[in-house]
């Protein structure tokens, strides 16, 4: 108990100090404030000022009444924001709808002068007059009409016409001639303010004067309500500058004339008149008319109550069965409003005027009657700056949505200009494609225009003069999106984009944007059901275009995304295969294979799903995004108190993800090793397969790599399932923090915002779990990303970075005579860079027509100077030529026709002509003895399972068929049976000597040293040349 205390001490400080800084913010005029005890005055204005600051109302007057005195007259803020004029007691508001308890006073002195009566219909002053219920003419009376229970719908507001005619009272009854009613008249009571303007129609007929006349001469004036008029000429000088809300602020509007809602809407009266007034409502202040004020009290239980707050409404007035007794009316205009609340047995009475049109008004003077009454505030009526706010975050939305599209415009447009777009004549495919978007705008374009009769039943000229200023703006945005959209469509369809991605990137994002919003348009339209006198049938019409939207984004999103994907996988496969390709060759040397082989399968196939990932998780994300505006409009609070709880989530789920990502990035070094050890089997697998304990201990290595990513990967995955399962479990908490500690932390939170509460985050627990388990994919993406990013790093295409065509630098015509190598030199480095072994500098020159042989021992450098010479391996120091003349030593490889000793076969014949060469493909096939092994057919060999010797033999035929003019041959003849390699020595390269080939061939065959030209011999990097010796001393 002490502990409540306390507490409610803290808030009462809080509220002290709150109304102390508004006070000195916003101006006050008092006229009076006798009756109120300081403490009881403190709380009442930082209650005004709170609710005027979250209304955005720019000026009000209050009025509390003690029996004959008033207690209270204070007005608060500006009657004019930009001329900064502040409220005053004698500064005249409308009164909206609380003008209907003037117009039953007026229609009962008129009964009890004998001009009418309550029971007369409407027929007996204008005999035009019909209205029907179920197709058949029914009457309405006067009564009826001022209880509302005559059964005319609410959205005939819609029918009182925008004008200044004297006749436009009649003019509101011919316009609801013939009406079809809700219900028979009598039997419900279904609030319209169109009733009051058929009576004030009624009292302009019995008493032959305009009806603001009659009202002044009649009720206002004997009242002593002097500053109290119908006429806004006469309240010019005084009335507030009226204003409604908009984009969050609110923001000046003059409304159109309704003369012909008058009687139930547009009296104007300042704070005097005001407190005057209320006097007369509890019978302290006595009249001639005190009678008849007091049966406009009298309530009408011959209907139920109202379904909102379970009022029964009397005349002009709603009366609550709230302990002894309460009597209420409040009036909304589109940029007034106005409250009055009293409490005749305790003599007790509010009233309050806006000059802004919200229910916040409303709220404060409920508030304000509690507070007097030593009570929380509480109120049955919802602020209605809420819509202004779901209209505002809208409008912002498709605002964005529009920037977007016409950024993308300003991109085709300037791409158009600068050609890099071709027009692309129309066809009948391209015309069907316009069609089919316009036919499909259509019933959207349709939902557009039924908005203001589906939601409120009137006209859109009603509907934006009630609406906040964000409604028509938000309308405007939908249409010039859809506008551009189609313009976008149209361009972009005679000027495509050239790369199909680019193409159909944006209609994916759009796609994806409007899939996200209507997959949350659906909860809002089952939410908005709840309670709803909507008809059915437009909330039918409404769900079943978002539920098309969404499952036709999401078909056409999974269609796109599915080649999308396959694209990007295709050309980022194919981006890091040029690369390889245009690398140099020592640098691949130097990569591991398993490394080369999982960025190309496994990081590509990841990347190219990253379309499909960011698409589902936008799509999640935008849902969850208008889900919580959505919520932002029912309770700023509770939504602000929901993120906190989701971003607490967002920070568990990090901080596991985190430490799984890392266990990702491991997983992702094994798989590297896995495929190596995987390389490793499928070419060392028949020395595996000699040997069974060989074969064994590699077996034990590749499953330690296999348990290895197994664990790995499963630590990944189970840290990243249980941050799923803590979103999953925090996720419900959520609704349990909705059910059990809003109430706790809101006590004012109505039981449906509750529900609303309840119904979004249940619908948004698939959503959120999509982010969440995106976000594990998000982490592969990124790695596989990082992977291929480090790869291009250690890839690069050549020492200056840039991919160069050694081709290009060759002329195939020039006939060459003579090769030179000047000084060339190769460094080999260790794992620390420090030098390990260095080949040359070597300086050597051939001629046409001669053959060279090198020898050496094993690691000599007689390979490395093979590399060197054909540009495998850059020089490190030196140059080429070819003729004398210094070539670029990137395109020496290009004269040059090769058999490694770790040679390649492929199965196709690459950069030959075959066709144009069968003849020479029969003939060498022949030649070499494989005429019975192997035949080509359209450029491919029919086998390559051959022996070792026959695989050379093969390579050598092609070197044939390049028809190079230098030949290189690393221990060609090492692997050939005795007869064949003396017919190499003897027959084949005579034979290329004689064709003019300069042959460098790479042996050890010192029987055949006599049948080189030269002999030279490596030792320990450096090369040396040996005297060539005769057939009889090489053969001894």
């Amino acid at each position: 108990m002490e502990c409540k205390k306390m507490i409610m001490r803290k808030m009462a400080a809080v509220i002290l100090i709150f109304a102390l800084v508004a006070a000195c913010i916003l101006p006050n005029h008092a006229e009076a404030a006798a009756g109120l005890d300081q403490a009881t005055t403190q709380r009442l204005e930082a209650f005004i000022h709170e609710k005027m600051q979250e209304g955005h109302i720019p000026g009000m007057t209050v009025v509390v009444v003690r029996g004959k005195e008033t207690a209270y007259l204070k007005s608060f803020g500006y009657a004019n924001v930009d001329k900064q004029a502040p409220v005053t007691p004698e500064t005249s508001f409308e009164i909206a709808s609380c003008s209907k308890g003037f117009t039953a006073l007026a229609v009962l002195q008129l009964q009890q002068q004998g001009l009418l009566k309550l029971d007369d219909p409407v027929s007996k002053y204008f005999p035009w007059f019909q209205a029907k219920y179920k197709h058949q003419n029914v009457e309405i009376t006067l009564r009826q009409l001022l209880h509302h229970s005559s059964g005319i719908p609410w959205y005939t507001i819609t029918d009182i016409p925008i004008s200044n005619r004297v006749d436009s009272l009649e003019q509101v009854v011919r316009n609801v001639n013939g009406l079809e009613l809700h219900n028979r008249p009598g039997e419900r009571f279904e609030y319209a303010t169109i009733n009051y303007a058929i009576v004030g129609a009624v009292i302009q007929k019995v008493t032959g004067q305009p009806y603001e006349d009659y009202m002044k001469a009649h009720i206002f004036q004997p009242l002593g309500l002097h500053k109290t008029t119908l006429y806004p000429t006469e309240a010019a000088s005084t009335l507030a500058t009226g204003y409604k809300n908009g984009f969050f602020q609110a923001r000046e509007y003059q409304s159109p004339v309704f003369r012909g809602n008058r009687p139930a809407g547009y009296i104007m009266m300042d704070g005097n008149d005001l407190a005057t007034w209320l006097k007369y409502q509890l019978g302290s202040l006595k009249s001639p008319m005190t009678p008849l004020i007091m049966e406009t009290h009298a309530p009408d239980r011959t209907v139920a109550p109202s379904k909102f707050d379970m009022s029964s409404y009397a005349m002009g007035w709603a009366d609550y069965q709230s302990g002894n007794g309460e009597v209420s009316k409040a009036g909304l205009n589109p940029n007034f409003s106005a409250y009055m609340v009293f409490r005749p047995q305790d003599q007790l009475a509010v009233g309050i005027m806006a000059n802004n049109g919200t229910t916040l008004t409303y709220i404060t003077g409920h508030g304000l009657m509690d507070i007097l009454r030593d009570r929380q505030p509480v109120s049955p009526y919802e602020p209605d700056q809420k819509t202004d706010n779901a209209w505002s975050v809208i409008t912002i939305m498709l605002a964005c949505y529009v920037l977007a599209v016409g950024v993308l415009l300003i991109t085709v447009v300037r791409d158009i200009i600068r050609k890099q777009r071709v027009y692309k004549s129309l066809n009948p495919k391209k015309l069907l494609t316009w069609l089919v978007f316009l036919l499909c705008s259509t019933p959207f374009l349709y939902g557009v225009y039924l908005v203001p009769t589906a939601m409120q039943g009137v006209s859109w000229t009603t509907a934006i003069v009630w609406s906040p200023f964000s409604f028509p703006f938000a309308i405007g945005a939908l249409g010039l999106g859809l506008l551009l959209s189609f313009v976008y469509l149209v361009l972009g369809t005679l000027f495509p984009n050239a790369d199909e991605t680019r193409r159909s990137l944006p209609l994916l994002v759009m796609m994806s944007l409007l899939s996200g919003a209507a997959n949350a348009f659906v909860i809002f339209i089952v939410n908005f059901s709840i309670g709803s006198e909507i008809p059915l049938k437009y909330l039918l019409y409404y769900f079943g275009l978002a539920l098309a939207v969404y499952i036709f984004g999401r078909k056409l999103i999974e269609t796109k995304l599915v080649k999308i994907t396959y694209n990007m996988i295709y050309r980022k496969r194919m981006e890091l295969i040029q690369r390889v390709l245009h690398s140099s060759y020592d640098k691949l040397e130097r990569m591991d294979n398993g490394k080369i082989l999982a960025t190309l399968n496994n990081d590509t196939e990841m990347v190219g799903f990253s379309a499909n990932v960011a698409v589902g998780f936008a799509t999640s994300l935008l849902t969850v995004i208008c889900c919580f505006v959505y919520l932002g409009t029912i309770s700023f609070w509770g939504t602000i108190l929901s993120l906190v709880v989701i971003a607490v989530i967002a920070a568990f789920y990090s901080l596991v993800s985190g430490t799984a990502n890392r266990y990702w990035e491991e997983a992702r070094d094994t798989q590297n090793v896995y495929l190596g050890f995987i390389d490793h089997m499928l070419k060392g697998f028949k020395e595996l397969s000699m040997h069974g304990r060989k074969k064994a201990e590699f077996g034990s290595d590749i499953q330690d790599s296999c348990e290895q990513y197994r664990q790995k990967r499963s630590v990944s995955r189970i840290k990243f399932t249980n941050a799923l399962v803590l979103g999953e479990t925090l996720l419900i908490l959520i609704l349990g923090v909705v059910t059990f500690v809003f109430p706790t932390i809101f006590p004012n939170i109505k039981d449906y915002t509750l529900i609303q509460f309840v119904v979004v985050f249940l619908y948004l627990i698939g959503p959120i779990n999509g982010l969440l388990q995106a976000v594990p994919e998000l982490f592969q993406i990124r790695t596989s990303w990082r992977r291929i990013k480090t790869f291009i790093a250690e890839m690069p295409t050549n020492d200056s970075g840039e991919v160069h065509d050694t081709a290009s630098g060759v002329d195939e015509e020039v006939a060459v005579e003579r090769i030179g190598f000047h000084n060339l030199s190769f460094e080999y480095s260790n794992v620390t860079g420090e030098s390990s072994f260095v080949v040359g500098p070597i300086t050597l020159e051939a001629a046409k027509g001669q053959i060279i042989f090198i020898t050496g021992g094993n690691g000599s450098g007689k390979t490395t100077l093979a590399k060197l010479m054909t540009a495998l391996y850059p020089p490190q120091t030196g140059y080429i030529t070819i003729n004398g003349e210094v070539i670029d030593p990137r395109t020496s490889g290009e004269y040059f026709s090769t058999v490694f000793s770790d040679f390649h076969l492929f199965e196709r014949l690459y950069d030959i002509d075959y066709k144009e060469k069968q003849s020479d493909i029969v003939l060498y096939l022949k030649r070499l003895g494989l005429e019975d092994k192997v035949t080509v057919k359209d450029g491919y060999f029919s086998t390559l399972k051959l022996s070792g010797g026959q695989r050379k033999r093969l390579a050598l035929l092609i070197c044939y068929l390049e028809n190079r003019p230098v030949y290189l041959f690393d221990e060609w003849a090492a692997d050939q049976d005795p007869e064949f390699r003396k017919f190499f020595y003897h027959t084949l390269l005579p034979e290329m000597k004689a064709a003019g080939k300069i042959v460098f061939a790479i042996t050890h065959d010192d029987h055949y040293f006599h049948t080189a030209d030269r002999l030279l011999k490596m030792e320990m990097g450096q090369m040396k040349e040996l005297e060539v010796l005769s057939a009889e001393v090489s053969g001894s």
